[in-house]
């Protein structure tokens, strides 16, 4: 790279070298895609079930098998990647928005007003795993698998933000 490139222009040559982030980058691209196209290429619906089928091996009309419930997993992983990658985006996009505003208040204010906020982060920190372990007790282990409900998924979110929100802070105080 020449001298005067900028930090962007060298961080996509660099990333555009590295063939193990191409390779991710492709499988993630494939793996949005279809889940955003699942109700075009799902060769059946998420909730269409044949009893009558029960949990048989791949063939060339469900190419993954059925499930105890005769329900095409295909077409269940396909509808399924939607909810995981909602969860995954809404939980980090508003870590992230909480995250890098406490963060940047925390470093520009400083001082007291620093030490407050972030001693209330060490908390966060604190109850982290105080916070899983008893919400894993209360929903008796429940797995997405068994229960799609919107509390479960609603919870889920919860998690991800309240584990996330405090490393996002600490990136970005230290970045102001």
């Amino acid at each position: 790279m020449s001298s005067n490139s900028s930090l962007w222009s060298d961080a996509i040559y660099r990333l555009t070298r590295n063939k193990a982030a191409m390779i991710g980058g492709g499988i993630l691209v494939a793996l949005i895609t279809c889940a955003l196209l699942a109700p075009w290429i799902a060769p059946y619906s998420y909730s269409y079930q044949d009893l009558d089928l029960g949990a048989s091996p791949p063939s060339a009309e469900h190419l993954l098998g059925t499930d105890i419930l005769g329900r095409d997993l295909l077409s269940r992983i396909l509808y399924g990647a939607r909810v995981s990658l909602l969860v995954g985006f809404v939980a980090t996009g508003v870590a992230l928005v909480i995250g890098v505003s406490w963060g940047i208040i925390a470093g520009f204010f400083g001082g007291r007003v620093d030490s407050i906020m972030m001693r209330i982060v060490d908390i966060l920190y604190g109850l982290q795993k105080r916070y899983g372990q008893n919400d894993r007790r209360k929903r008796g282990n429940i797995s997405c698998f068994r229960s799609q409900s919107r509390f479960t998924i609603v919870k889920t979110i919860q998690n991800c933000i309240f584990t996330g929100t405090p490393l996002f802070i600490c990136i970005y105080r230290c970045s102001v």
